[in-house]
């Protein structure tokens, strides 16, 4: 089965603006909340945060935190 672009083009931009290898997160590509965001239409949100010792966490929600983050990217499907 081919590659879906949508994932490799979503995973390089936050492997990108993290500063990651794209090897090291391309096991994201399975992930809930990216195949939510691609594949719902009812799910306009993915957010990706830079967690500690090179992790990105992904979610469809916006998330509050307790201490100040610094690296939170989203995209926005309208």
């Amino acid at each position: 089965m081919p590659k879906d672009i949508r994932k490799t083009h979503v995973l390089t931009t936050i492997s990108n603006y993290f500063g990651f290898d794209y090897d090291s997160i391309s096991s994201l590509s399975d992930h809930r909340a990216l195949n939510n965001f691609l594949d719902d239409a009812n799910c306009p949100l993915l957010a990706s945060t830079r967690g500690h010792k090179h992790s990105i966490h992904l979610s469809n929600e916006v998330i509050l935190f307790d201490i100040i983050i610094i690296y939170i990217l989203y995209f926005f499907f309208y």
